[in-house]
């Protein structure tokens, strides 16, 4: 039944929007890696004869040594995060920046410590504007999303254990709140108990 409603959500998302828009930006495939994943559909789309536009941030950012290998890169050697971010803009279509990981999966209430320092990412967040592209901050835990709301980030993804006084503030600036709460359900299920 959720598999259902799942996959039917999916398509009436997609038929009444016509978009998608990629934040995870991971392989979709293991054996199929490339520079920006996604950014290989977006001039030949899956879906022939529909008119869906894909929007991608390309590979996330993520600070030295943490969380988002997978699916990110490291601000260049000597450059600020803000200053990678300029100079690899082009071909995409908003800002994935991370700044907390998955808080602990087998420790409750251990929170992730932020990746980046507010002043980093708010020079992030205005660097990304002058060209007009909004920015997501993946964010969990009290101080890692209080942060990333006061850089100036148009939305935070997940928001794990972040506390009342930050769901105000989301509410307070207008930031949107994408929960994907069905991606810890899936971590859940493939995470080794114990």
């Amino acid at each position: 039944m959720i598999s259902t409603y799942r996959s039917e959500s999916i398509k009436n998302i997609i038929i009444s929007a016509g978009m998608i828009i990629d934040g995870a930006s991971g392989p979709a495939r293991k054996d199929i890696i490339i520079e920006g994943y996604v950014m290989q559909y977006r001039k030949d789309c899956l879906i022939k004869d529909f008119p869906l536009i894909l929007k991608t941030p390309g590979k996330a950012w993520h600070a030295p040594g943490r969380y988002g290998r997978l699916i990110g890169r490291t601000p260049e050697t000597g450059k600020r995060l803000g200053q990678s971010i300029l100079a690899n803009s082009h071909d995409i279509d908003h800002v994935k920046i991370i700044n907390a990981g998955f808080n602990s999966l087998v420790s409750y209430g251990k929170e992730t410590l932020p990746q980046f320092g507010l002043k980093e990412l708010k020079d992030a967040v205005d660097v990304a504007d002058s060209p007009g592209l909004k920015v997501m901050i993946h964010a969990n835990g009290k101080v890692p999303v209080q942060i990333a709301v006061e850089s100036g980030c148009h939305s935070i993804e997940h928001g794990y254990f972040m506390g009342d006084d930050n769901l105000r503030r989301i509410a307070d600036e207008r930031v949107t709140l994408d929960s994907q709460s069905f991606s810890n359900g899936c971590l859940c299920t493939i995470v080794p108990k114990g």
